[in-house]
């Protein structure tokens, strides 16, 4: 552990001294990953919805930043086996942004009452969980002696019941995002411009997870 921290202060060092351009952060190392600002730590984590909600509320720069260190840090952070390769986390940025310009566009423009997408990821979570509920519910009415599966069928049941909600509040409010439309377009044009240079594949878990995307 010992060398590890030493490897990971040595490449950081000489990070540092390899920027031509001064930071107004202070990189700092938490639960072993390295960044500075709290988007970059939403994406060295590799919680990339996350940096996208979060996102529309900084400054473009702000955004930007994150992305460039997220890169810069690559090789300290690609250590922790669970932060994300740069190839993936673009591409999975790129495709998310897409979808959710394509979404703003659409809504601006025939102003849907609701989120039907999130509607229906909400209805079809709520429909496993009562399925779920339901099979509990027979169980321990007409099979006594299968309570305790009977018990993990409530538990699971609930447990979907409870994720239906989650999606709830965008599907009642569409036009949650219109107001940042353009700041998405920005972004997504952004990404698309980092994703012209040849980035080292450094994780075969997430090249396999990028074919998926």
């Amino acid at each position: 552990m010992l060398g590890i921290n030493n490897k990971k202060l040595l490449l950081l060092i000489a990070l540092l001294f390899c920027n031509h351009k001064i930071s107004a952060y202070v990189i700092v190392t938490t639960h072993q990953y390295t960044y500075s600002t709290p988007l970059s730590l939403s994406l060295v984590m590799g919680h990339l919805s996350t940096f996208l909600e979060e996102s529309k509320y900084y400054k473009e720069e702000e955004v930007y930043f994150a992305l460039k260190e997220f890169i810069r840090l690559r090789p300290i952070n690609k250590m922790e086996f669970y932060s994300p390769a740069i190839n993936y986390t673009l591409k999975y940025l790129r495709k998310q942004l897409t979808q959710k310009v394509n979404r703003i566009e659409n809504q601006i423009k025939y102003q849907h009452f609701f989120d039907y997408k999130s509607l229906a990821k909400s209805a079809a979570l709520l429909s496993i969980g009562t399925g779920f509920n339901g099979v509990a519910y027979y169980l321990y009415k007409k099979q006594p002696e299968l309570i305790p599966f009977s018990i993990s069928c409530t538990t699971i049941g609930v447990l979907y019941s409870f994720l239906s909600l989650i999606d709830l509040p965008n599907a009642l409010n569409p036009n949650r995002d219109n107001a940042y439309i353009e700041k998405y377009k920005k972004l997504l044009k952004f990404i698309k411009k980092l994703q012209i240079h040849k980035y080292q594949r450094d994780n075969i878990f997430w090249d396999l997870r990028e074919i998926f995307i």
